[in-house]
């Protein structure tokens, strides 16, 4: 008995001392080969990792989530994305905020979201950085091009389904041949199906980029109400445009292809094309006030959503 008691007392302590000297642990197969930077390693040539999925509520729903948890979230964008908690908001790898926002009804009637797609709060002053957002080429997806420190390339993307973490300066932004044969695809073009953001919708799940006519709707109530004017004439763009409704901040525009931002003007796309170069657009301009206008799908400019 004292001898059994005495293997088995040898036997604890050794494997005591060797899992003491163990400081990784690996799944998959060649087990004994355990990269010595890493304290979990998993191998496999035919099977990937796949994280806990979960919606864009559910995800913030967590209680006290700690600094670097990640989930799959699968409606934080037009097809979904890896998110990470960076302890005080939670930012897909591209670093794209996804914060909490609100609704706003203005006096047309329409949902809106609260703050410019990208944001990370409502403005609280024409000139507040926080409330700029991102800045979107025509047509594309929330794919890290539009982020104002995205890389640029004259290389066009493939397709217009391609995700690219670039901003393309070549016009248009992709060689797709479908560019133009494609309807009720791209940014909800015609025919119109407000219950559809379409392929490359930007905005998250339940809003789309809104239409010409909508966004003029709240121009003329902007214009009605006395806090911008539509004439080629100055216009008080910055404290205007901030009192409306929709809180609208001097944002600023990439143009042309330029690297530099244009810190003088505020635009918004629309959901509407015209024809192989160029899309419908709100412009918000101190020097030649507020007005519908056309430009180029590779311009980059801010996007508003509003509710499907």
């Amino acid at each position: 008995m004292k001898i059994k008691l005495l293997l088995t007392s040898i036997a604890l302590l050794a494997n005591m001392i060797i899992n003491a000297q163990k400081s990784s642990e690996k799944i998959g197969t060649n087990p004994m080969s355990i990269s010595s930077s890493a304290v979990l390693e998993v191998e496999s040539s035919t099977k990937g990792f796949l994280p806990p999925r979960m919606t864009y509520l559910q995800m913030n729903a967590i209680s006290s989530p700690p600094t670097g948890l990640i989930v799959w979230c699968i409606d934080c964008s037009t097809y979904g994305g890896l998110m990470e908690y960076k302890g005080s908001s939670w930012t897909n790898l591209n670093g794209i905020a996804m914060e909490n926002w609100n609704e706003v009804t203005t006096l047309t009637g329409q949902v809106w979201m609260d703050r410019n797609l990208g944001a990370s709060r409502v403005a609280t002053s024409s000139d507040d950085e926080l409330s700029f957002g991102d800045l979107y080429q025509w047509g594309r997806a929330t794919d890290g091009g539009q982020l104002r420190t995205a890389p640029t390339t004259t290389t066009q993307l493939p397709t217009y389904t391609t995700l690219s973490t670039y901003y393309v300066t070549t016009q248009p932004w992709t060689s797709d041949a479908n560019w133009n044969t494609k309807t009720g695809s791209i940014w909800n073009q015609q025919p119109w199906n407000n219950t559809d953001g379409g392929v490359n919708n930007p905005c998250p799940t339940g809003y789309r980029v809104p239409t010409t006519s909508e966004w003029t709707a709240e121009l003329n109530g902007m214009i009605s109400a006395g806090l911008v004017t539509n004439s080629n004439t100055a216009t008080n763009i910055a404290t205007g445009a901030f009192s409306s409704f929709l809180k609208i901040p001097q944002a600023g525009v990439f143009e042309n292809g330029g690297n530099t931002v244009i810190t003088t003007k505020t635009v918004f796309w629309t959901t509407d094309r015209l024809d192989t170069y160029s899309a419908n657009e709100i412009r918000f301009w101190p020097t030649q006030g507020a007005y519908q206008n056309a430009n180029w799908y590779r311009m980059r400019y801010s996007v508003r959503c509003i509710a499907k």
